[in-house]
Protein backbone atom coordinates (compact mmCIF):
# COMPACT_ATOMS: atom_id res chain seq x y z
CA UNK A 1 0.00 0.00 0.00
CA UNK A 2 2.82 2.25 0.55
CA UNK A 3 4.34 1.72 -2.47
CA UNK A 4 1.20 2.26 -4.23
CA UNK A 5 0.47 5.55 -2.17
CA UNK A 6 4.40 6.80 -3.38
CA UNK A 7 4.07 5.88 -6.98
CA UNK A 8 0.29 7.64 -7.13
CA UNK A 9 1.82 10.69 -4.99
CA UNK A 10 4.92 10.80 -7.58
CA UNK A 11 2.61 10.59 -10.49
CA UNK A 12 0.22 13.22 -9.57
CA UNK A 13 3.25 15.78 -9.06
CA UNK A 14 4.47 14.80 -12.05
CA UNK A 15 1.57 15.70 -14.13
CA UNK A 16 1.35 18.98 -12.19
CA UNK A 17 4.56 19.73 -13.27
CA UNK A 18 4.29 18.71 -16.72
CA UNK A 19 1.08 20.98 -17.60
CA UNK A 20 3.08 23.86 -15.95
CA UNK A 21 5.74 23.68 -17.70
CA UNK A 22 4.24 23.39 -20.67
CA UNK A 23 1.82 26.15 -20.12
CA UNK A 24 4.87 28.09 -19.55
CA UNK A 25 6.00 27.34 -22.97
CA UNK A 26 3.24 28.46 -24.74
CA UNK A 27 1.62 31.12 -22.96
CA UNK A 28 4.63 33.33 -24.36
CA UNK A 29 2.62 33.43 -27.40
CA UNK A 30 -0.81 35.26 -25.85
CA UNK A 31 1.13 37.22 -23.69
CA UNK A 32 3.24 39.14 -26.42
CA UNK A 33 3.01 42.54 -25.50
CA UNK A 34 1.55 42.65 -21.98
CA UNK A 35 4.43 41.71 -20.22
CA UNK A 36 3.02 42.56 -16.59
CA UNK A 37 0.50 40.45 -16.81
CA UNK A 38 2.82 37.73 -18.42
CA UNK A 39 5.21 38.27 -15.43
CA UNK A 40 2.37 37.65 -12.94
CA UNK A 41 1.17 34.80 -14.59
CA UNK A 42 4.29 32.93 -14.99
CA UNK A 43 4.92 33.41 -11.33
CA UNK A 44 1.30 31.97 -10.64
CA UNK A 45 2.54 28.64 -13.10
CA UNK A 46 5.31 28.67 -10.55
CA UNK A 47 4.15 28.69 -7.59
CA UNK A 48 2.22 25.65 -8.75
CA UNK A 49 5.53 24.14 -9.62
CA UNK A 50 7.45 24.77 -6.44
CA UNK A 51 4.15 22.97 -4.34
CA UNK A 52 4.44 19.83 -6.85
CA UNK A 53 8.42 19.69 -6.37
CA UNK A 54 8.32 20.37 -2.09
CA UNK A 55 5.64 17.58 -2.04
CA UNK A 56 7.11 15.30 -3.90
CA UNK A 57 10.36 15.98 -1.91
CA UNK A 58 8.31 14.86 1.18
CA UNK A 59 7.34 11.85 -0.57
CA UNK A 60 10.80 10.51 -0.76
CA UNK A 61 12.02 11.80 2.36
CA UNK A 62 9.10 9.74 4.17
CA UNK A 63 10.35 6.32 4.48
CA UNK A 64 14.01 7.67 6.06
CA UNK A 65 12.33 10.32 8.69
CA UNK A 66 13.50 10.39 12.00
CA UNK A 67 10.90 10.28 14.41
CA UNK A 68 11.73 12.20 17.64
CA UNK A 69 9.66 13.48 20.63
CA UNK A 70 8.43 17.05 20.35
CA UNK A 71 11.13 19.09 22.29
CA UNK A 72 13.93 16.60 22.62
CA UNK A 73 15.88 18.13 19.19
CA UNK A 74 18.96 19.02 20.88
CA UNK A 75 19.51 15.83 22.33
CA UNK A 76 19.66 14.17 18.58
CA UNK A 77 22.59 13.37 16.73
CA UNK A 78 23.75 15.42 14.11
CA UNK A 79 22.43 13.27 11.13
CA UNK A 80 19.11 13.01 13.08
CA UNK A 81 18.76 16.73 13.21
CA UNK A 82 19.17 17.45 10.00
CA UNK A 83 17.20 15.31 8.85
CA UNK A 84 14.34 16.39 11.12
CA UNK A 85 15.00 19.92 10.06
CA UNK A 86 15.19 19.21 6.42
CA UNK A 87 11.58 17.20 7.18
CA UNK A 88 10.10 19.83 9.18
CA UNK A 89 11.09 22.50 6.57
CA UNK A 90 9.61 20.71 3.63
CA UNK A 91 6.39 19.91 6.13
CA UNK A 92 5.77 23.75 6.62
CA UNK A 93 7.08 25.13 3.18
CA UNK A 94 4.19 22.72 1.88
CA UNK A 95 1.90 24.43 3.77
CA UNK A 96 3.09 28.17 3.05
CA UNK A 97 3.12 27.04 -0.88
CA UNK A 98 -0.63 27.10 -0.80
CA UNK A 99 -0.90 30.62 0.95
CA UNK A 100 2.01 31.90 -2.10
CA UNK A 101 -0.46 30.52 -4.66
CA UNK A 102 -3.17 32.19 -3.77
CA UNK A 103 -2.08 35.56 -3.04
CA UNK A 104 -0.41 35.11 -6.75
CA UNK A 105 -3.68 34.40 -7.52
CA UNK A 106 -5.08 37.58 -5.93
CA UNK A 107 -2.38 39.33 -8.12
CA UNK A 108 -2.83 38.00 -11.53
CA UNK A 109 -6.67 37.98 -11.18
CA UNK A 110 -6.67 42.01 -10.15
CA UNK A 111 -4.19 43.26 -12.75
CA UNK A 112 -6.49 40.85 -15.01
CA UNK A 113 -9.76 42.98 -13.82
CA UNK A 114 -7.61 46.65 -13.42
CA UNK A 115 -4.37 46.58 -15.35
CA UNK A 116 -2.55 49.36 -13.90
CA UNK A 117 -0.19 50.08 -11.06
CA UNK A 118 -2.37 52.45 -9.64
CA UNK A 119 -5.24 49.65 -8.55
CA UNK A 120 -2.31 47.15 -7.38
CA UNK A 121 0.10 50.06 -5.49
CA UNK A 122 -3.27 51.12 -3.57
CA UNK A 123 -3.96 47.13 -2.53
CA UNK A 124 -0.53 46.08 -2.29
CA UNK A 125 -0.52 45.69 1.61
CA UNK A 126 -4.00 44.40 2.09
CA UNK A 127 -3.56 41.87 -0.12
CA UNK A 128 0.44 41.06 1.20
CA UNK A 129 -0.84 41.34 5.03
CA UNK A 130 -2.11 37.56 4.87
CA UNK A 131 0.96 36.42 3.04
CA UNK A 132 3.01 37.92 5.79
CA UNK A 133 0.66 36.31 8.24
CA UNK A 134 1.37 32.73 7.01
CA UNK A 135 5.40 33.24 6.62
CA UNK A 136 4.92 34.67 10.63
CA UNK A 137 3.28 31.39 11.25
CA UNK A 138 5.78 28.91 9.58
CA UNK A 139 8.41 30.20 11.42
CA UNK A 140 6.90 30.10 15.00
CA UNK A 141 5.48 26.67 14.32
CA UNK A 142 9.02 25.32 12.84
CA UNK A 143 10.16 26.75 16.41
CA UNK A 144 7.94 25.67 18.63
CA UNK A 145 7.71 21.86 17.13
CA UNK A 146 11.20 21.55 17.70
CA UNK A 147 12.05 23.13 21.07
CA UNK A 148 8.66 23.17 23.30
CA UNK A 149 7.76 19.81 24.63
CA UNK A 150 3.72 20.76 24.58
CA UNK A 151 2.85 21.57 21.05
CA UNK A 152 -0.41 20.98 20.81
CA UNK A 153 -2.61 24.05 21.69
CA UNK A 154 0.27 25.89 19.15
CA UNK A 155 -0.24 23.49 16.21
CA UNK A 156 -4.41 23.69 16.35
CA UNK A 157 -3.65 27.30 16.23
CA UNK A 158 -1.36 27.04 13.82
CA UNK A 159 -3.67 25.18 11.48
CA UNK A 160 -6.67 27.41 12.10
CA UNK A 161 -4.26 30.50 10.70
CA UNK A 162 -3.35 29.00 7.29
CA UNK A 163 -7.02 27.45 7.25
CA UNK A 164 -8.04 31.39 7.94
CA UNK A 165 -5.48 32.94 5.59
CA UNK A 166 -6.55 30.20 2.58
CA UNK A 167 -10.10 31.27 3.28
CA UNK A 168 -9.35 35.22 3.07
CA UNK A 169 -7.89 35.19 0.11
CA UNK A 170 -10.85 32.95 -1.58
CA UNK A 171 -13.11 35.53 -0.62
CA UNK A 172 -11.31 38.62 -1.48
CA UNK A 173 -10.91 37.12 -5.05
CA UNK A 174 -14.84 36.39 -5.35
CA UNK A 175 -15.26 39.57 -3.84
CA UNK A 176 -12.99 41.65 -6.21
CA UNK A 177 -14.77 39.67 -9.52
CA UNK A 178 -18.11 40.17 -8.03
CA UNK A 179 -17.72 43.90 -7.53
CA UNK A 180 -16.04 43.99 -11.33
CA UNK A 181 -19.01 42.01 -12.28
CA UNK A 182 -21.31 44.35 -10.96
CA UNK A 183 -19.39 47.23 -12.54
CA UNK A 184 -18.76 46.63 -15.73
CA UNK A 185 -20.86 43.61 -16.73
CA UNK A 186 -19.74 39.67 -16.63
CA UNK A 187 -16.24 38.99 -17.53
CA UNK A 188 -16.20 37.59 -20.78
CA UNK A 189 -13.47 34.54 -21.64
CA UNK A 190 -12.58 34.41 -18.02
CA UNK A 191 -13.48 31.05 -16.47
CA UNK A 192 -13.57 31.52 -12.90
CA UNK A 193 -15.66 28.64 -11.70
CA UNK A 194 -13.20 25.87 -14.01
CA UNK A 195 -10.51 27.12 -12.08
CA UNK A 196 -11.76 27.51 -8.52
CA UNK A 197 -13.56 24.20 -9.05
CA UNK A 198 -10.01 21.60 -9.45
CA UNK A 199 -8.40 23.87 -6.93
CA UNK A 200 -11.07 23.40 -4.34
CA UNK A 201 -11.26 19.70 -4.75
CA UNK A 202 -7.80 19.32 -4.89
CA UNK A 203 -6.98 21.03 -1.68
CA UNK A 204 -10.03 19.42 0.32
CA UNK A 205 -9.01 15.79 -1.24
CA UNK A 206 -5.34 16.78 0.23
CA UNK A 207 -6.81 17.74 3.54
CA UNK A 208 -9.00 15.19 4.77
CA UNK A 209 -7.67 12.15 3.34
CA UNK A 210 -4.13 10.22 2.29
CA UNK A 211 -3.94 11.57 -1.28
CA UNK A 212 -1.77 14.40 -2.46
CA UNK A 213 -3.37 16.49 -5.39
CA UNK A 214 -3.43 19.76 -4.23
CA UNK A 215 -0.38 20.30 -6.81
CA UNK A 216 -2.62 19.06 -9.70
CA UNK A 217 -5.58 20.53 -8.73
CA UNK A 218 -4.38 23.67 -8.80
CA UNK A 219 -2.27 22.93 -12.27
CA UNK A 220 -5.84 21.68 -14.15
CA UNK A 221 -7.49 25.42 -12.53
CA UNK A 222 -4.79 26.97 -14.12
CA UNK A 223 -4.77 24.84 -17.85
CA UNK A 224 -8.38 25.65 -17.46
CA UNK A 225 -8.51 29.26 -17.13
CA UNK A 226 -6.03 29.52 -19.57
CA UNK A 227 -7.64 27.95 -22.24
CA UNK A 228 -10.69 30.11 -21.37
CA UNK A 229 -8.63 33.46 -21.75
CA UNK A 230 -7.06 32.03 -24.71
CA UNK A 231 -10.78 31.16 -26.69
CA UNK A 232 -11.07 35.42 -26.75
CA UNK A 233 -8.28 35.41 -29.41
CA UNK A 234 -10.54 33.36 -31.64
CA UNK A 235 -12.83 36.09 -31.76
CA UNK A 236 -10.79 39.20 -31.64
CA UNK A 237 -9.94 41.47 -34.32
CA UNK A 238 -5.97 41.46 -34.78
CA UNK A 239 -6.11 44.92 -36.39
CA UNK A 240 -8.91 46.01 -34.27
CA UNK A 241 -8.76 44.62 -31.13
CA UNK A 242 -12.85 44.24 -31.65
CA UNK A 243 -14.68 41.17 -31.84
CA UNK A 244 -14.69 39.10 -35.67
CA UNK A 245 -17.60 37.77 -37.66
CA UNK A 246 -16.86 34.37 -35.85
CA UNK A 247 -18.01 36.12 -32.68
CA UNK A 248 -21.19 35.51 -33.68
CA UNK A 249 -21.05 31.75 -32.76
CA UNK A 250 -20.58 32.92 -29.34
CA UNK A 251 -23.39 35.37 -29.25
CA UNK A 252 -25.74 32.43 -29.80
CA UNK A 253 -24.87 30.25 -27.38
CA UNK A 254 -25.54 33.17 -24.71
CA UNK A 255 -28.55 33.37 -26.58
CA UNK A 256 -29.66 29.90 -26.18
CA UNK A 257 -28.76 30.27 -22.55
CA UNK A 258 -31.05 33.88 -21.95
CA UNK A 259 -27.71 35.73 -21.32
CA UNK A 260 -27.97 38.42 -24.31
CA UNK A 261 -31.11 38.97 -26.44
CA UNK A 262 -30.19 41.83 -28.96
CA UNK A 263 -32.99 44.88 -29.95
CA UNK A 264 -30.71 47.40 -31.50
CA UNK A 265 -27.43 48.11 -33.11
CA UNK A 266 -25.31 50.62 -34.11
CA UNK A 267 -23.54 50.60 -37.78
CA UNK A 268 -20.06 52.48 -38.42
CA UNK A 269 -19.13 52.84 -41.76
CA UNK A 270 -15.31 54.37 -42.06
CA UNK A 271 -13.88 55.10 -45.30
CA UNK A 272 -10.07 53.46 -44.69
CA UNK A 273 -8.13 51.24 -42.38
CA UNK A 274 -6.93 53.94 -40.76
CA UNK A 275 -10.14 54.94 -40.20
CA UNK A 276 -11.06 52.20 -39.05
CA UNK A 277 -8.70 51.54 -36.43
CA UNK A 278 -9.37 54.85 -34.86
CA UNK A 279 -13.03 54.25 -34.85
CA UNK A 280 -12.56 51.11 -32.76
CA UNK A 281 -9.96 53.09 -30.43
CA UNK A 282 -12.48 55.44 -29.86
CA UNK A 283 -15.40 52.55 -29.25
CA UNK A 284 -13.57 51.14 -26.83
CA UNK A 285 -13.59 54.21 -24.67
CA UNK A 286 -16.88 55.58 -25.61
CA UNK A 287 -19.26 52.32 -25.48
CA UNK A 288 -20.98 51.52 -22.36
CA UNK A 289 -20.77 48.36 -20.72
CA UNK A 290 -22.83 44.92 -22.57
CA UNK A 291 -22.50 46.27 -25.92
CA UNK A 292 -20.72 43.92 -28.38
CA UNK A 293 -18.78 45.51 -31.18
CA UNK A 294 -18.34 43.47 -33.72
CA UNK A 295 -15.71 44.28 -37.16
CA UNK A 296 -18.05 43.07 -39.72
CA UNK A 297 -16.80 44.02 -42.88
CA UNK A 298 -13.53 45.55 -43.77
CA UNK A 299 -15.30 49.20 -43.33
CA UNK A 300 -18.11 48.12 -40.96
CA UNK A 301 -18.70 47.94 -37.17
CA UNK A 302 -21.69 46.46 -36.10
CA UNK A 303 -22.38 46.81 -32.39
CA UNK A 304 -25.20 45.20 -30.84
CA UNK A 305 -26.58 46.30 -27.72
CA UNK A 306 -30.11 45.41 -25.33
CA UNK A 307 -31.10 49.37 -26.16
CA UNK A 308 -34.98 49.21 -26.62
CA UNK A 309 -34.88 52.60 -27.46
CA UNK A 310 -33.75 54.39 -30.53
CA UNK A 311 -32.58 57.90 -28.04
CA UNK A 312 -29.17 56.45 -26.28
CA UNK A 313 -28.00 54.95 -29.34
CA UNK A 314 -28.31 58.29 -31.54
CA UNK A 315 -26.44 60.28 -28.75
CA UNK A 316 -23.52 57.26 -28.17
CA UNK A 317 -23.70 57.72 -32.32
CA UNK A 318 -23.38 61.84 -32.48
CA UNK A 319 -20.63 61.56 -30.05
CA UNK A 320 -18.56 58.95 -31.88
CA UNK A 321 -18.89 60.79 -35.28
CA UNK A 322 -17.63 63.99 -33.08
CA UNK A 323 -14.61 62.14 -32.47
CA UNK A 324 -14.13 60.36 -35.71
CA UNK A 325 -14.96 60.58 -39.67
CA UNK A 326 -17.44 57.82 -40.01
CA UNK A 327 -20.60 57.50 -40.70
CA UNK A 328 -23.70 56.08 -38.45
CA UNK A 329 -26.51 54.68 -38.04
CA UNK A 330 -29.17 52.98 -35.28
CA UNK A 331 -31.53 49.63 -36.20
CA UNK A 332 -34.07 48.50 -33.39
CA UNK A 333 -35.21 45.28 -33.58
CA UNK A 334 -38.88 45.02 -35.02
CA UNK A 335 -41.95 43.69 -33.02
CA UNK A 336 -42.11 40.92 -35.48
CA UNK A 337 -38.56 39.56 -35.27
CA UNK A 338 -36.54 37.54 -32.83
CA UNK A 339 -33.16 38.05 -31.28
CA UNK A 340 -32.01 35.83 -33.55
CA UNK A 341 -33.87 37.35 -36.72
CA UNK A 342 -32.91 40.51 -36.05
CA UNK A 343 -28.56 39.60 -35.34
CA UNK A 344 -29.36 37.87 -38.79
CA UNK A 345 -30.39 40.69 -40.53
CA UNK A 346 -28.11 43.10 -39.15
CA UNK A 347 -24.86 40.84 -39.49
Amino acid sequence: METFFLVFMLVSNTAATVLMLRLLGISDRYYAGRKTERRYFRYFIWSVIGMAVINTALQLLYPHRVRFETGSFRELSGADAAMVLIGHTLDLLNLFMTTVFLFLWLVYVSWRLYPGRDYARRRFWRSLAPLLLSGATVVISFIVILFVRDTGLISLISVFAFLIIRVIYFIVSVLRINLYNRQNGRIKFFSVRGFYIPVVLGTLIEDFTDFNVRALGAAIGITFLYASIVLEQRYQDSETGLYNSSYREYLEKLMQHRRFSPCSAMVFTAGDADSIKELSAVLKKKLPKDCEPIRHSDCEVVVLTQVREKAPLYLVTQEVQELTQVKADCVLKKKSETPAEFMERVL
